[in-house]
């Protein structure tokens, strides 16, 4: 049987489009801007810096680079990953978000906006409806939604796909608890890491981003940025998810008990890991990413 010309171009076509229904990276279904010329108010100080950027922000979450990483890091998250951004104030998203769980039509609602779990179908996509994101009917049940707050531009407040994930994963009332059910494991694994030592046995600072600059190998660990034992225990998490080579650590300048702890934290990364990619399937995650 003879395939004509317009039946190949057809074929490929439709394999085209079921390769960009695979990738991990989805895309984004499109920017909403929030209360137009809005500015923190004076309780606002203690979550946002003096000066913000919504402008900027909006217009980083639409570049190239943006897109680039984004394709790059999603590539190693096994589910479609959509995101949803929202330019403006976070506590005006958690207040639309919040009214959906208020009144039994959302999921579980934490009270707090850094993490707010929804089932996707039909909550989840009813909410990004509501708001007025591009398409949502078009994204598959079995999805993972990421909706987002961003606010600024600058290095410490920048929402990247990174900071993304690293933003649900930050211990804020125990909201990661919802969605990674060893998340307790990871909070002892937290505080064992002050106990560590240097082999020549002068104690580990976690406060110091030259000591754990000698320990963990993530971008922000290496460029002299990472600070804090929650913080690592986050970017750690997010090395997992979204590298190749998932969570590493360097052992050398370390003692044996010490070595020994940085084990056990890369056992329970694994396992939250693979419990983050299994109840983010076919969820909306409402977080603030800057």
């Amino acid at each position: 049987m003879r395939i004509t010309e317009s039946r190949i171009r057809r074929i490929i076509r439709e394999e085209a489009r079921q390769a960009l229904r695979e990738m991990p990276y989805a895309g984004s279904l499109g920017i909403r801007r929030g209360t137009e010329n809005w500015k923190p108010a004076a309780d606002d100080r203690d979550r946002l810096p003096e000066k913000i950027n919504v402008t900027g922000a909006e217009k980083f979450a639409r570049s190239g680079r943006f897109m680039t990483q984004a394709k790059k890091l999603y590539a190693n998250f096994p589910n479609n990953v959509w995101l949803a951004s929202w330019a403006g104030d976070s506590r005006e998203l958690e207040d639309i978000v919040s009214e959906f769980a208020d009144l039994g039509q959302g999921g579980e609602y934490s009270g707090n906006i850094r993490v707010m779990s929804t089932d996707l179908v039909p909550d989840g996509i009813k909410i990004l409806e509501t708001i007025g994101f591009e398409s949502p009917a078009r994204v598959a049940a079995g999805d993972f939604v990421i909706l987002h707050s961003i606010a600024n531009v600058d290095r410490e407040n920048l929402a990247t796909p990174w900071m993304i994930f690293h933003a649900m994963f930050d211990d804020v009332g125990g909201a990661p608890a919802d969605f990674i059910p060893s998340w307790d494991d990871l909070m002892g694994d937290m505080y064992a890491l002050d106990k560590m030592k240097f082999s020549d046995g002068s104690p580990v600072d976690t406060s110091s981003t030259d000591d754990l600059g000698r320990i963990f190998t993530m971008g922000s660990a290496r460029m002299g940025r990472l600070q804090g034992d929650g913080n690592a225990v986050a970017e750690a998490l997010c090395q997992e998810l979204l590298t190749k080579g998932g969570f590493r650590f360097m052992s050398d300048d370390l003692d044996d008990d010490s070595i020994s702890i940085m084990e056990d934290l890369a056992e329970h990364v694994r396992t939250a890991a693979d419990e983050f990619r299994s109840s983010t399937r076919g969820k909306l995650l409402t977080v603030s990413a800057s």
